[in-house]
């Protein structure tokens, strides 16, 4: 399986709308392989707290955000954060599309990956930002 990667850089000139539409001309003709639902069902499936199902759309993971392992072991110092449950089930679960598409318009960070979770881990963990 290959991957490709864009990288767009600018003069101090150019304004964000040029970007956008070297961005979108650079990527036009790139097209996103289908996720494989049997390989990732595999490797969420590899943990008894991950569940996973699907449409024809999108696939599903449900856990509870904790890790089966012992957590806090060794700590000697801490900032008083404690990992507890979410619910990320039923509506709350992670969607994942089957056949990824590019966006139309690049997305800012700040104003769209600051506000939670951004991913999951195989273990069903979240991943969140810094």
């Amino acid at each position: 399986m290959g991957s490709a990667a864009l990288l767009v850089a600018c003069s101090s000139t150019e304004t964000a709308q040029n970007i956008g539409e070297k961005t979108k001309e650079a990527v036009a003709h790139l097209s996103v392989p289908a996720n494989d639902i049997d390989f990732m069902t595999s490797v969420f499936g590899s943990f008894d707290n991950v569940s996973t199902h699907h449409d024809d759309k999108y696939l599903y993971v449900e856990s509870n955000g904790i890790p089966s392992h012992k957590m806090m072991t060794g700590i000697t110092s801490w900032q008083q954060q404690v990992p507890i449950d979410q619910d990320y089930t039923n509506e709350n679960s992670w969607v994942i599309p089957l056949q990824p598409e590019l966006a139309d318009e690049p997305l800012m960070a700040k104003d769209n990956f600051m506000k939670g979770a951004i991913a999951i881990a195989a273990n069903g963990i979240p991943i969140f930002n810094h």
